[in-house]
């Protein structure tokens, strides 16, 4: 009697089978498009990640020639700029250490625009002192004699610079 009821359990269990079977082999029929074209659609997207990573390089490098372009020039300015304030430390070491006041900071003057020096340089060919053109312009009084001795050196026409520094 055993026997029987292993064949049905056996015949049952084939019959379950084949219609699991057939169940699958017609659900993959009706499987929705997107799902049967899965393979090809990741493929497609990694080909175009591929391409975007490969654009994004190239753009980087481009920038980043660019950038150490940027950064050369930035140090030869910056090199020019360390000349120019070496150049200006021995121009102040030359003239006694002192830094002009017209180089630090000065308060606007009534001159009417003119340059300060051109305004001193009449005021002294009118026969202010030194002195006195120093205050008025807020000039310091070394600067101001350099200024007067380069314009005289010129051989521009105005009176005795020596006789005036020994009346301010």
């Amino acid at each position: 009697m055993s026997d029987p009821i292993l064949l049905v359990i056996a015949l049952d269990f084939l019959i379950l089978l084949l219609c699991l079977v057939i169940l699958f082999d017609r659900r993959r029929g009706k499987l929705p498009k997107e799902v049967t074209e899965l393979p090809e659609t990741v493929g497609r997207l990694m080909r175009e990640g591929e391409e975007f990573l490969s654009r994004a390089d190239g753009e980087m490098k481009e920038k980043r020639a660019s950038f150490e372009r940027m950064l050369q020039e930035i140090q030869t300015q910056g090199r020019h700029l360390g000349e120019k304030s070496t150049e200006a430390k021995h121009v102040i070491k030359q003239m006694g250490g002192a830094v002009p006041q017209a180089a630090v900071a000065r308060p606007e003057s009534s001159n009417g625009g003119q340059e300060p020096y051109e305004v001193a340089l009449r005021l002294y060919e009118e026969g202010m002192g030194v002195q006195e053109i120093s205050q008025k312009l807020h000039l310091t009084k070394s600067e101001l004699e350099l200024v007067l001795g380069l314009h005289s050196a010129r051989g521009a026409p105005s009176a005795s610079l020596r006789g005036r520094r020994e009346e301010s």
